[in-house]
């Protein structure tokens, strides 16, 4: 799986499993990801079975962004990795 390489896909997965469920254009403003680099991330994390997207009709076909059972786990232990790494630097600087 390259998608976790690629800018943005961690903090989209982070952000949804904190979240819950946003539309796409929210999600775009919390990891700082705008137009077709969000689409295609977005897009890859759904072809990976990762996340998962309903459209609204009553807002104009707004897409709300959510995680699968699967991307909630991966997001999970992601998560618990950093901590992991976060303490293994703060070690080697102190």
């Amino acid at each position: 799986m390259r998608i976790f390489g690629k800018k943005g896909s961690i903090e989209i997965l982070s952000i949804l499993l904190d979240k819950g469920k946003l539309y796409q254009d929210e999600l775009g403003d919390f990891v700082g990801m705008k137009g077709g680099q969000l689409v295609d991330r977005v897009k890859e994390l759904r072809e990976q079975g990762l996340i998962d997207w309903e459209i609204e009709d009553k807002f104009g076909g707004k897409k709300w962004i959510f995680l699968t059972p699967e991307g909630k786990e991966i997001a999970k232990h992601l998560i618990e990795i950093e901590k992991i790494m976060e303490k293994m630097e703060k070690k080697r600087e102190g």
